[in-house]
Formats: structure tokens, C-alpha cells, sequence
């Protein structure tokens, strides 16, 4: 299952290791001090909330196979979750746009 999840990375050019990734992570899988900086694959839950906090834009991440190898199933798991967040119930971290 992790094949088909996007692929996270830290620019090392334009992070200016603020912590803010790694204070927000909320499994903790983002390793700032490491060299290089480095999110652990087997922590990481795919949410993107390191990609949308970064305020350097240093998260860079490729949704092209999530993109590609589930369309279907992922417009409809979009759908699901905009239906929750209409009901309050779900906060995206993540622009859908970008992902579909």
C-alpha cells in the first residue's frame, strides 16, 4: 500500500530547519537535525500537514502515483471527505486540487 502513497521530501536548498515540520508532525516521523533532514517512511502517516505547514515551501512531495494508480478510488475518497468537513467533521491540510 505504502507504493502508491506520495513520496515526501525536504528540499535541503530552501529548508531553513525552523522545527516547524517537525514540531507539527503528529507521528513524529520528521528528523530536522538529521543530515539530511529526513521523514521516516515507516512513521510517516501521509497526511501532508508537514507540506502545508512548511512556511519555506521545503516539503516537496510527488501525488503522481496516488494520482495516477487510484483516480477513481481517490475522487471518491475526496468526495467522502469534503462531505465531512461540510459537517464539520474532518479539517483538510492538504488543497484537494492538488492531489486530484
Amino acid at each position: 500500500m505504502r507504493r502508491i502513497f506520495p513520496k515526501f521530501k525536504i528540499n535541503e536548498d530552501t529548508c531553513t530547519k525552523c522545527l516547524t515540520c517537525q514540531e507539527n508532525c503528529p507521528t513524529d516521523a520528521i528528523d530536522i537535525e538529521a543530515e539530511p533532514p529526513e521523514i521516516q517512511k515507516k512513521s510517516c502517516i501521509f497526511c501532508g500537514y508537514c507540506e502545508k505547514a512548511c512556511p519555506e515551501g521545503a516539503i516537496e512531495t510527488d501525488w503522481k502515483m496516488m494520482r495516477v494508480g487510484s483516480k477513481g478510488n481517490l475522487e471518491l475518497y475526496v468526495k467522502e471527505l469534503k462531505k465531512a468537513e461540510e459537517q464539520g467533521k474532518f479539517r483538510p491540510y492538504v488543497d484537494y486540487e492538488k492531489i486530484i
